[in-house]
């Protein structure tokens, strides 16, 4: 975790060529210097795209792959407009910028994650933050998924990569599978299950893959598409 000399050295050097830092490493033998080039470098990612948490020094930034696949401030915050009730599950976890934006919107908040340091990170920063007690959880989501008591809403962001780190674009190669998965999540949703995609989903597929689906919306920022969500709802 981040020391509070190692937030000093992140404040001082905030604006600093990171190629040179790197090399000066040996100036600072106390100094976690590959620790601090990320939060250097994933607070600039943050500055534009989650600007409330890039404001607070004590947040700490995971690996490159979970701040691209976050969701933006902005497109979190329009999420907490429709999404609301007693009990909220996000299946994917992540950074955890949508489960902790909606968290405000329900009573009892679930945040599932595979990824040990990542769920450790998003539990240090739900507390820094000062988020409503959410159950942060280091697990299997369909495994959990699976044994879980049904709650109002299910949240989810199928990973658009296979198993060679390559991107897809059509909805049966996402994991976790939400297709095969579709009926459980019903079963397990009292009012919704709203999933996440990149807007380079093929659409018209997923539309005519997975059933029940009751809404799609397209979530744009400065006229730039940025996310897909895909509702389902067993009424409709």
């Amino acid at each position: 975790m981040l020391t509070e000399e190692l937030k000093q050295f992140i404040e001082e050097h905030q604006k600093e060529d990171l190629f040179r830092l790197a090399l000066d490493a040996a100036r600072y033998p106390g100094i976690d210097m590959e620790l601090v080039i990320r939060q250097i470098s994933k607070r600039r990612t943050a500055q534009v795209k989650i600007p409330l948490w890039a404001s607070c020094r004590d947040i700490l930034y995971p690996a490159s792959l979970s701040m691209e696949q976050c969701s933006s401030q902005a497109t979190a915050s329009y999420k907490v407009g429709f999404l609301q009730g007693e009990s909220f599950a996000d299946l994917s976890g992540g950074f955890g910028v949508d489960c902790a934006f909606i968290a405000d919107n329900f009573r009892k908040v679930t945040y599932v994650e595979q990824n040990k340091e990542l769920t450790e990170i998003v539990r240090y920063n739900f507390r820094v933050l000062g988020i409503n007690p959410v159950q942060v959880v280091n697990g299997d989501s369909i495994e959990w998924l699976e044994r879980m008591e049904p709650v109002d809403v299910i949240y989810l962001y199928p990973a658009r990569r296979d198993e060679k780190g390559e991107k897809v674009f059509f909805i049966s190669d996402c994991r976790p599978d939400v297709k095969t998965m579709a009926d459980l999540l019903l079963e397990k949703a009292r009012d919704k299950v709203v999933m996440k995609f990149s807007p380079m989903l093929d659409l018209t597929s997923a539309l005519r893959e997975l059933p029940f689906v009751s809404e799609v919306r397209i979530v744009s920022v400065r006229n730039k598409c940025k996310e897909l969500l895909l509702i389902m709802e067993r009424e409709m």
